[in-house]
């Protein structure tokens, strides 16, 4: 008996023919992906055949019956098996279909590694290998999802979209703002702009759509106050129409119930939405006798479910999320979810140096994975499980995207085995990237083979994206892993209060901090974190190595990219150095010698990221990132400055400074968007459907 071999070739000089067993939408589309690709690859068109007697044939069938959106795993899952002479692509559903599709496609050699030409490789040849076997696949996970977070996204939505079910995303999320400035979130005028287009592409790849953000406050408009004051919350005795509302109201049950069927209505097509209360941490809620006895997240529970009422009615095959987030991360008490909500846990406090079950990891363990469970079994009465993740928030990581390849590994195992149902990942940010990111192409990869060996993940993403480099970058970005492992850490006692700005002063007297931002920490711990920066410093010269000798050893417009993107990761990582540095030198009374250096050498490292703003940015990104900045970085170091080194007749004059420079940048970052918004093209009409 013959052997036998562990691939068969594929002549692809010889004209071959498709035959596709199933009319749904996204089966054809399957159809039309292969034959595109097939064209580039071989030069050869891919004609269709319904007759199967083709010498050369590829078959494409559906063997179920799914749409794909009833929550079974093995809806997306697929066959495929390639014979000399015959391929045989079966899909469990018609979107399973088109992901068996790209399966095969990447066993030819496609790689989709960021939106766009530059990041397509479709490799061109007459000869091709495929395993001498059957391919079975299902994914690790029912959701995988994409939020677009931010318009810098979503004026490029179709090709996030066309790129995500290529890397074998099945979800979409429009994370939007009522507000015309997005920092963390889609305007809504800019939905609207793009929506039909948008929800085109993925209709036709038969994905999931969500919708929605922090709206709930805005469906009990604040110019109701003096007509109604008893709608809204009341704090120390007084009502207020800051926040939130009081969820025991009937008043503001009934207008908000009003304007929800309003929204419904006016957005039809969406499979889950998302109506959550205001982004603060630490309340925002009423403290009304009828409300004092319920915690924050029974009163969400309350207004949610005043919303889910009349979603059942509008739309009654959605789900409404039940956002689990800072002051909701605990269970509810006295209130119960209707059967259309679906759990949304938003872990954004969380340690993202460490895995979220990490036991080494206290500001993790055992919290998160203990309140995550309770709030699973609180839920248990309501629909699917949903988390909401900040890998790709470059909000929240500052303009750049950090290398956390294990510590997202391990996330998407303790997920599966927990049974979450859809795993996201917020892309939000303050302007497009320059370069392919490796952490969206990474999620892809892991929520749909939990077990993958993201080594060989990596290895296959660097040859892709720079060819003979790839040893080089491989060595980049394991370099750029171990720095922000280290800058990300967090320890329990530097988790201080995250204020929210209401206006300039309020900056300047108190300013943001945010998950990176070690200011509350005590002094043994910032003497420990000085320590380490040493080594972080040695990692970024090691990337810095590694970027160097790849350009030398195979130069292309996919490393310049790169290399023009690690030029801001290292004055980030170079800003975050000092920065501890100098919060070390201030946690002594009088500061040391040594502060005024480290204060220096921290400004320098935050003008590198305003320059590369200015360098690499047009309107309104530059002024988002000069924005973001400000808030977060210079505005602190500000406050050093004024409060300990300069002589206190000195405070006045930079407080000042920081006051005017603030309003000069939010003053530009409205006017570039209000530019923007009247410059954009008329929206578009709906299409005949509607």
């Amino acid at each position: 008996m013959t052997p036998q071999t562990e691939s068969i070739t594929l002549d692809l000089s010889l004209p071959w023919q498709v035959m596709r067993h199933n009319d749904a939408p996204t089966a054809q589309l399957a159809l039309t992906e292969l034959q595109d690709h097939w064209l580039k690859i071989s030069g050869l068109p891919l004609t269709q055949t319904v007759d199967g007697k083709a010498d050369r044939l590829i078959v494409l069938r559906v063997d179920g019956n799914g749409d794909g959106n009833s929550g079974d795993n093995d809806e997306d899952g697929f066959t495929w098996h390639a014979q000399p002479n015959r391929i045989e692509i079966t899909g469990h559903s018609p979107r399973g279909l088109l992901f068996a599709v790209y399966h095969v496609l990447e066993a030819l050699g496609c790689r989709w590694l960021a939106p766009g030409p530059q990041w397509t490789r479709i490799p061109q040849t007459h000869s091709a290998q495929l395993p001498n076997r059957p391919i079975f696949q299902s994914p690790s996970l029912r959701g995988r999802c994409l939020i677009l977070g931010h318009y810098a996204f979503i004026i490029d939505a179709e090709d996030w979209i066309i790129w995500a079910a290529r890397n074998r995303y099945n979800t979409i999320f429009i994370h939007t703002t009522h507000e015309d400035v997005g920092i963390g979130a889609v305007p809504e005028w800019a939905w609207q702009r793009y929506r039909f287009q948008a929800m085109k592409r993925i209709r036709e790849r038969g994905m999931i759509l969500e919708l929605g953000g922090h709206g709930l406050p805005a469906l009990l408009p604040r110019s109701l106050f003096k007509q109604m004051p008893l709608a809204f919350r009341e704090e120390d005795g007084k009502r207020t129409p800051k926040f939130n509302f009081c969820p025991s109201s009937p008043e503001a049950k009934y207008v908000v119930q009003e304007n929800a069927r309003r929204y419904f209505e006016e957005n039809p097509g969406i499979d889950v939405y998302h109506i959550w209360a205001d982004d603060i941490p630490g309340g925002g809620w009423c403290r009304c006798p009828m409300c004092k006895h319920l915690n924050s997240t029974d009163q969400l529970m309350l207004a949610t479910n005043m919303v889910a009422e009349v979603l059942a009615e509008v739309h009654p095959r959605a789900e409404l999320s039940f956002i689990s987030y800072l002051d909701t991360e605990e269970p509810a008490r006295h209130a119960t979810p209707l059967p259309n909500l679906c759990l949304l846990w938003a872990p954004r406090t969380r340690n993202y140096g460490k895995a979220t079950d990490d036991p080494s990891c206290p500001v993790n363990t055992p919290y998160y994975p203990d309140t995550f469970k309770t709030q699973i079994e609180a839920m248990k009465e309501a629909g699917t499980v949903r988390v909401f993740e900040y890998y790709s928030d470059a909000v929240l990581f500052k303009s750049v995207l950090p290398v956390l390849t294990d510590v997202l590994a391990q996330d998407v195992r303790f997920y599966r085995d927990i049974g979450v149902h859809t795993l996201q990942t917020l892309m939000t940010g303050d302007h497009p990237w320059v370069s392919a990111q490796w952490t969206n192409w990474l999620f892809g990869r892991l929520t749909w083979d939990a077990e993958a060996d993201v080594n060989v993940l990596l290895a296959d993403y660097c040859e892709a994206a720079f060819g003979a480099a790839a040893p080089s970058m491989i060595g980049y970005y394991n370099a750029l892993e171990s720095a922000f492992a280290l800058v990300l850490d967090q320890t329990p006692d530097q988790r201080g209060a995250r204020p929210q700005p209401n206006s300039p002063f309020d900056i300047v007297r108190t300013p943001m901090n945010d998950m990176e931002d070690p200011i509350y920490a005590q002094p043994d711990t910032l003497r420990r974190r000085a320590a380490d920066t040493s080594t972080i410093l040695a990692q970024v010269d090691e990337a810095a190595a590694h970027v160097h000798a790849a350009q030398k050893t195979a130069p292309s417009s996919s490393l310049s990219a790169e290399a023009t993107q690690f030029e801001l990761t290292r004055a980030w990582l170079t800003f975050t150095a000092h920065r501890i540095r100098l919060y070390d030198a201030v946690s002594s009374n009088p500061p040391a010698s040594h502060a005024q250096q480290h204060w220096d050498a921290a400004s320098r490292a935050y003008r590198q990221v305003t320059f590369w703003a200015d360098r690499h940015l047009q309107p309104p990104f530059r002024e988002n990132v000069k924005v973001i900045h400000l808030l977060m970085w210079q505005a602190r170091l500000r406050r050093i400055l004024a409060d300990q080194l300069t002589p206190s007749w000195q405070r006045l004059i930079v407080d000042a400074g920081t006051v005017a420079q603030t309003a000069q940048e939010w003053w530009a970052l409205n006017r570039a968007y209000k530019k923007g918004k009247e410059t954009e093209e008329p929206l578009p009409s709906p299409p005949p459907d509607g």
